[in-house]
């Protein structure tokens, strides 16, 4: 089953960032080179996101990236990898969860600015239905927003900040201390990012938000410092009189790259249809339908591919207080082409509205995708509002995956700890702040086995009215 949140809840299946995916082996980056090689991937995994590199586009997908490393160092144990092969037939699972978890933690801080699309807009800007909570295998060990996420506002009367993430150590690609990234955000009287220019090893990116009101309706990108010339990125929002979402259009230069156009609405406002096209020549990719039951409880949304076959579709129910409690899911197979199985997944939540559950059917998994899943069986979520944490727990046949996340007053991350079949890995973000309540300086701290390594470090200077 592939799921990938979108415009209307599911079923995004093709590439929308208008970026051509590298190659395999065409870039020194290629993980599956070190594994060709007999090297840990892992190592090359860790020397990326430590450095500071931030596209990650060209990785393979988390469980094939697992099976190389562990048939790679089995190798080197001496193990045939034909027969580690064979036992990852019985064990898979248990390798890529283990290998999401390390992943997720890596990769997770890695976004510095807001992604701007139709995925971000609010429901009612749309008209789609609510949208189900789904926690896929990824999303059990992703802690959320690290206190210093550049995207999230600080307090105050903010004229202007700059964010820089540091070296922590002396490295052959610098000196500690060193400042690796640096990200200088303009911010409106509303609070809103208006410029933001972003210096990452020497390149840089220079983004203008532009509003109409409180809807963004434009964004561009240009790249003054680029050794290539490089066109100008652009995205732009249409909205009607109601503030109703009716276009977008994202490009590069002169040449459209994602388009979604032709928004119908029923009476109430609710979405029953828009189309999304792609490429310079804006041709259709996908059409997707809404349907609502009479009491309105009840939507079923179909995404058709160009030709009119049915790519995925799914049928979601909301609770009293309007919170999706059952989803089922219908996809296609990729090789068969045929609709596979349907796929149900219910969710109960506590009385402040929160998920504490989530309960999907078994389901044949699919391995270059799997990391995009819910996992079959059984999530749980348990909050301790005294301690400001949550703890999402699952548990299969192979053992138990846990993260707890304490959060400050914002809701950002400030610590989180993982455990798996009894290992441990807990991690601390501290952090000074000024009198308005804004960090200034934080440290990302690896205090497993009451150890205190600092992985990360960041500083902020903040300019106000």
């Amino acid at each position: 089953m592939t799921v990938f949140p979108h415009l209307g809840g599911l079923a995004e299946i093709h590439d929308r960032s208008g970026k051509r995916q590298r190659g395999r082996g065409s870039s020194p980056r290629d993980p599956w080179a070190a594994c060709r090689r007999g090297r840990s991937p892992w190592l090359l995994l860790l020397r990326l996101v430590h450095s500071g590199e931030r596209d990650t586009s060209g990785l393979p997908t988390i469980r094939s990236f697992a099976r190389c490393y562990t048939a790679a160092h089995e190798k080197c144990r001496g193990i045939a990898p034909a027969d580690y092969w064979l036992r990852m037939s019985r064990q898979k699972l248990y390798l890529f969860r283990c290998s999401a978890w390390m992943v997720a933690w890596l990769l997770f801080p890695s976004g510095l600015s807001a992604q701007f699309g139709t995925e971000t807009l609010p429901d009612q800007n749309v008209g789609r239905p609510p949208q189900a909570p789904l926690i896929t295998f990824l999303g059990i060990v992703t802690p959320g927003k690290l206190v210093t996420d550049p995207s999230l506002p600080p307090f105050g009367p903010v004229a202007q900040t700059l964010y820089e993430e540091l070296r922590v150590d002396e490295t052959p690609a610098g000196s500690a201390g060193e400042v690796m990234t640096s990200v200088k955000s303009t911010w409106d009287e509303a609070g809103r990012v208006i410029e933001e220019i972003r210096t990452d090893r020497g390149s840089e990116s220079d983004t203008i938000n532009r509003y109409e009101g409180a809807r963004l309706v434009g964004q561009e990108s240009t790249f003054p410092n680029s050794r290539q010339l490089k066109p100008k990125l652009w995205s732009y929002w249409v909205y009607d009189k109601s503030a109703k979402l009716i276009e977008f259009r994202r490009g590069s230069g002169d040449q459209i790259q994602n388009h979604d156009t032709n928004f119908k609405r029923d009476s109430q406002g609710r979405l029953t249809s828009y189309e999304y096209r792609q490429g310079p020549k804006d041709e259709l990719f996908s059409r997707t339908e809404l349907r609502y039951s009479a009491d309105g409880k009840a939507a079923d949304v179909t995404d058709y591919d160009a030709s009119g076959a049915v790519i995925t579709s799914w049928t979601q129910t909301v609770d009293e207080q309007g919170h999706v409690a059952m989803l089922i899911i219908r996809d296609r197979d990729w090789q068969t082409q045929q609709m596979k199985a349907p796929v149900k997944i219910a969710f109960r939540y506590d009385e402040k509205g929160r998920l504490i559950e989530q309960d999907t059917d078994a389901h044949a998994s699919d391995d270059s995708t799997g990391e995009g899943e819910p996992p079959p069986g059984m999530v749980s979520i348990a909050y301790d509002d005294a301690k400001h944490t949550k703890t999402t727990t699952y548990a299969g046949d192979e053992g138990l995956l846990a993260l707890t996340v304490t959060q400050n007053a914002r809701g950002a991350t400030v610590r989180f700890v993982g455990v798996m079949n009894g290992r441990t890995l807990d991690t601390l973000v501290n952090c000074t702040y000024d009198t308005h309540g804004n960090w200034t300086t934080c440290q990302q701290i690896d205090q497993t086995s009451g150890g205190h390594r600092v992985e990360r470090m960041w500083r902020r200077t903040i300019t106000y009215r």
